[in-house]
């Protein structure tokens, strides 16, 4: 089975790279946005199958159409929809939310093990719906 390709909202590379690495066995991350203003910018044009290096320098960037995007503590609700209303009237895509759970970020092994876990429920019975699905 192919793995399926993704995008990934971040703040903090480091943490949003090792991330990737950990769910690369099922998930492709083929583009990390650190910031709002990156995701907003660059997102809409990468739904719509243009080539875009991602200012981060972050993802596998191999031209795969990501399919859902994963969003994680450090961007706010305001980030996320500016990024979704950014993409929504290109493309239409389901986003994973965490929902912080306190000051700092957890390991990169907890958030990944919290991100494989929602994308396969979510993603058992075939791509989800768009719209906003929480973890």
């Amino acid at each position: 089975m192919s793995r399926i390709p993704i995008i990934y909202c971040g703040a903090h590379p480091d943490l949003c790279n090792r991330i990737a690495e950990l769910i690369a066995d099922k998930y492709e991350v083929v583009h990390i946005a650190n910031t709002r203003a990156t995701a907003v910018a660059e997102l809409p044009a990468l739904l719509k199958g243009e080539n875009v290096k991602p200012a981060s320098g972050l993802g596998s960037q191999s031209g795969a159409l990501p399919v859902a995007a994963v969003v994680g503590g450090a961007f706010t609700n305001e980030d996320l929809e500016a990024a979704k209303a950014a993409c929504d009237p290109v493309k239409q895509i389901p986003w994973f939310k965490k929902v912080p759970a306190g000051p700092g970020a957890p390991l990169a092994e907890v958030l990944a093990k919290g991100i494989s876990e929602k994308l396969s429920e979510e993603f058992k019975s075939g791509l989800p719906a768009p719209g906003v699905y929480w973890w």
